[in-house]
């Protein structure tokens, strides 16, 4: 029969019966260990988990908006050099375009989503901040 190798693909049914059991339980001791873990990580109120998605929404935004600006500029330079071109140059026109539409769009969704967060969850304000300065009272004593 052979010995069974976990790099190598075997035809025999015992040897993949043998693997995917080894995988299994790989699988579920990793799961048993990680288990208190992502337990002790989760959060403890609503506004706790609510504040964790809005950090992650705020840095996947952030993320892609870099990304947008990094795509757009790299557009702008190539196209730029071949401007005087006249071949293609209604579809660097609409590039230009749609780049600024969607850099804006991406932007504004900052603002979309202080916007929900101050309206939903935190509804306390500092009186007398300035125009349109929401700011989260320290320990909810204002």
């Amino acid at each position: 029969m052979g010995a069974c190798y976990i790099d190598s693909r075997h035809s025999n049914p015992a040897c993949r019966k043998k693997l995917i059991m080894s995988r299994f339980w790989l699988l579920s001791i990793l799961l048993i260990i990680a288990t208190p873990a992502i337990a002790l990580a989760a959060p403890r109120t609503w506004s706790a988990l609510v504040d964790t998605l809005v950090s992650l929404m705020n840095k996947g935004v952030a993320t892609l908006i870099t990304f947008g600006f990094a795509v757009y500029f790299y557009g702008l330079w190539s196209n730029i050099l071949k401007f005087g071109e006249e071949s293609d140059a209604e579809k660097k026109k609409t590039y230009f375009f749609w780049g600024i539409i969607i850099l804006f769009v991406m932007v504004s969704l900052i603002g979309i989503l202080r916007i929900m967060q101050n309206t939903l969850f935190d509804s306390e304000a500092i009186p007398n901040s300035g125009p349109g300065f929401i700011a989260r009272c320290p320990g909810g004593k204002c």
